[in-house]
């Protein structure tokens, strides 16, 4: 996805999460960044999923939760983590 794309992604998943789903703790956008890495990995979780293909680019694969180090919470709420099952790396790595 180009930045442009990209930055118009995330305020339409912003606007649809908040605005149509009223926070939905089911509907999370994570990414998933490895060091050294020149691309990170898009993970959107929740329901309605063809609706969010409808917002962007398109290109997306089937995967299970993101999981390991380097997996950021872009949009969604807090119980978010927890709700879909995904771990959250510790301040300190673990």
């Amino acid at each position: 996805m180009r930045v442009s794309e990209w930055a118009q992604f995330q305020q339409a998943f912003g606007e649809y999460h908040l605005l149509d789903r009223h926070g939905d703790p089911d509907l999370a956008l994570f990414v998933k960044s490895a060091a050294g890495s020149d691309s990170d990995e898009v993970y959107v979780t929740g329901p309605d999923l063809d609706a969010i293909e409808r917002l962007s680019p398109g290109d997306w694969t089937d995967c299970p939760a993101p999981s390991g180090e380097g997996i950021m919470l872009l949009a969604g709420t807090g119980d978010s983590w927890t709700h879909l099952g995904v771990r959250r790396q510790s301040p300190d790595g673990s």
